[in-house]
């Protein structure tokens, strides 16, 4: 994040679901994707939703869910006129730093060649295949 300051993360508050929603349409997500699904109210009672914030307001997120055993980095967002400026990665430290304070792994699935390679330079360490011939996805940790 050369020149930038550190953003500030931590959890989603309730009141927030809107400016969530509206960062998911602006970066062009579609409904019914894993991006939707994070900004569920419920996700975001449970405490799974850590975001981004610059100057007061939200410039990305990630769903961080505790499933049995690891930690599953669900989804992952950044405002699309931010992105190169260490956004995701802070996120992707942060969803970290949360698994490991629990004693777990960090465990994501890419679908994407794209975002696979993103998730590697964050440190994150391909561990074999998931998914389908007609979806193959490969699972990361951290």
């Amino acid at each position: 994040m050369s020149g930038r300051a550190r953003p500030g993360i931590r959890p989603a508050r309730t009141v927030e679901r809107a400016d969530l929603e509206a960062l998911r349409r602006r970066a062009g997500r579609a409904e019914g994707g894993p991006c939707d699904a994070a900004v569920s109210m419920l996700a975001i009672e449970r405490g799974e939703i850590l975001v981004s914030e610059e100057e007061g307001a939200i410039v990305g997120f990630a769903r961080v869910a505790a499933r049995d055993g690891y930690t599953e980095l669900t989804a992952l967002l950044v405002d699309p006129d931010l992105r190169g400026c260490g956004l995701g990665a802070a996120l992707v430290e942060a969803a970290v730093h949360r698994a490991r304070r629990q004693g777990l792994a960090l465990v994501a699935l890419a679908r994407d060649p794209e975002a696979r390679r993103f998730l590697q330079r964050c440190g994150l360490q391909e561990e074999g295949s998931a998914g389908t011939a007609d979806e193959p996805t490969v699972r990361l940790s951290r």
